[in-house]
């Protein structure tokens, strides 16, 4: 019992490596503990936090495997197991896991999937079935976030990349100007035209006879180019 706390102590302070380490002892010494389970699952978490997700699948797997399909052990790594084929962005995954679903988690699940692929109504309308099938103010409460994110981002008008792209390959800050962005493509504009102006001069051929002036951290002397001094000894 200890032993276990101590797993929990160090997975819920964030010191994943060790609870891993801890974890792992446990096992090898009671490898048929009635606990082993719940242990698996910390296993699978840590992984998960520490965005290992193929490890965290293969034990979240290992629980599945263990555990009833009734029992809550084996529906919590069923829900992680998913979360985690979500955040690798295996989206056809998810999709055919939760088609026709009336789980209203696998429905938050295909939503998030919408979210990704920026199909707004689509992930409006499967939050929305999701909240019916809670019933809960609690999680409608929760929600709220989500329609107000989808109702922001989808008055963002989208653009073309590659006219943005073909833009800016014409002059300097004509990307920005694409994207309605003045301000950024003046300021790109004018640096690129300064930059080339002070190029031009700095790389420019000296004419016969031209003078011009070297500088040095302490003098600024005049030098001679290309001017041709003849002179007769007699």
């Amino acid at each position: 019992d200890e032993m276990i706390s101590f797993c929990d102590f160090l997975f819920n302070e964030g010191y994943y490596e060790r609870c891993l380490i801890s974890s792992f002892q446990f096992l090898y010494r009671l490898p048929d503990d009635p606990v082993k389970p719940a242990l698996l699952y910390l296993i699978a978490r840590s992984y998960e936090e520490m965005e290992n997700y193929l490890l965290s699948k293969r034990y979240y797997k290992r629980v599945m495997d263990i555990e009833l399909k009734t029992s809550k052990a084996y529906q919590a790594a069923k829900y992680r197991y998913m979360y985690c084929d979500l955040m690798e962005g295996n989206l056809e995954a998810v999709f055919s896991a939760t088609q026709n679903s009336t789980d209203p988690y696998y429905l938050i699940f295909r939503g998030y999937c919408y979210l990704k692929e920026l199909e707004w109504e689509n992930a409006r309308a499967t939050f929305i079935s999701a909240e019916e099938i809670f019933n809960d103010k609690h999680y409608s409460k929760l929600m709220i976030p989500l329609y107000q994110s989808i109702d922001d981002v989808s008055l963002i008008k989208q653009h073309s990349k590659m006219k943005v792209v073909l833009s800016g390959l014409v002059f300097p800050g004509g990307g920005q100007l694409a994207l309605k962005d003045k301000k950024n493509a003046q300021g790109i504009f004018a640096s690129s035209f300064l930059l080339y102006g002070i190029y031009t001069l700095g790389s420019g051929e000296n004419n016969s006879g031209n003078i011009r002036f070297s500088n040095s951290p302490g003098t600024v002397v005049p030098t001679y180019s290309g001017v041709s001094q003849n002179f007769n000894l007699s």
